[in-house]
């Protein structure tokens, strides 16, 4: 495939939430399946992908892709440990591009917090790279893709609200939850998510409180944001807060302090908190910094599409 398109692309990423998730299932393979209605969030990691020009050959004539990663803001990897990268070769891979790209990701997301940081940065590459080189890709080529990824990928391109099934990939598009504000709080511990399945599969059944998803669906067709924070709910936040107090710390605090609904998102440790309007939403955000020393508190609002702004021209959304 020869090379076409803008030399640089800015992406803005959607981190999302888990209005509820449910694991219905263990599979053979080891793997579950969950049952997720998902939310994306303007809350994310910026991106700019700059492509460099072709690789020069080797001395047997073959020409590969070439990725750097520049990463600020929280630690993360710069090799293939790190999904962004991972994106950018896999298309580039896919598309049989022998280009050189340099990926600059300015993390604003904490880290392994339940916020499907990894999978958003992922998805702002994919797309971005769409962009970037005109491949023509489909949101279903995109998706797809992205499921060899990670579980989250497919719903972070894709964003907006969704009910999320299988191992993520099956998704079905929700009306939208336009301008409901969010307080996100991220507390300074470690979740393993595969330790945490572990732990699910070992822990009591009388112990688990399951989401009623169904009931989530039709409170948010029917647009009743009311109902939809009542119906708050995931099957990992007994177990987490069992061994991070501080998880339901923060649920009840939001709870106390005026969120209309509170919740733990995936597999946490971030929760977040539903609040009617803005200036509650800050007011609350302001005593939560005050209250939890050390942890990540952001205000944010739900969110539909990813931003993909080609240097010159008008942002696209995605």
């Amino acid at each position: 495939m020869q090379f076409s398109g803008a030399g640089c692309v800015r992406v803005s990423t959607r981190a999302k939430i888990n209005l509820t998730l449910d694991i219905i299932g263990r599979r053979a393979d080891g793997y579950h399946d969950i049952d997720s209605i998902m939310q994306s969030i303007e809350l994310g990691d910026e991106l700019l992908l700059r492509d460099c020009g072709s690789m020069t050959g080797a001395a047997d004539g073959s020409r590969r892709p070439s990725v750097e990663l520049i990463a600020t803001g929280y630690n993360v990897p710069a090799d293939d440990a790190n999904l962004a990268v991972r994106a950018a070769q896999l298309v580039l891979r896919t598309c049989g591009l022998d280009r050189a790209l340099e990926i600059r990701l300015h993390k604003r997301l904490p880290v392994a917090a339940g916020l499907a940081g990894g999978s958003s940065d992922a998805a702002g590459v994919i797309s971005g790279l769409n962009t970037l080189y005109s491949l023509g890709f489909t949101q279903a080529d995109m998706e797809a893709l992205g499921h060899t990824l990670g579980s989250d990928v497919p719903f972070c391109i894709r964003c907006g609200t969704a009910r999320a099934e299988g191992a993520g990939e099956r998704l079905t598009q929700l009306p939208f939850l336009s301008d409901v504000w969010v307080i996100v709080m991220t507390p300074p511990v470690m979740v393993s998510t595969a330790e945490l399945y572990r732990t699910y599969d070992s822990w009591p059944a009388s112990d688990i409180r399951r989401p009623d998803t169904g009931a989530m669906e039709t409170y948010i067709r029917q647009g009743d944001i009311a109902g939809v924070a009542s119906a708050l709910g995931n099957v990992f936040y007994p177990i987490v807060s069992s061994l991070h107090p501080i998880v339901e710390e923060m649920v009840r605090f939001l709870l106390r302090e005026g969120a209309t609904g509170a919740m733990m998102s995936g597999s946490g440790p971030s929760v977040f908190g539903l609040v009617p309007n803005e200036g509650s939403v800050r007011e609350i955000c302001h005593r939560a910094m005050r209250t939890f020393d050390g942890c990540f508190v952001a205000v944010t609002r739900t969110a539909d599409r990813m931003l993909v702004d080609v240097e010159g021209r008008q942002k696209e959304r995605y």
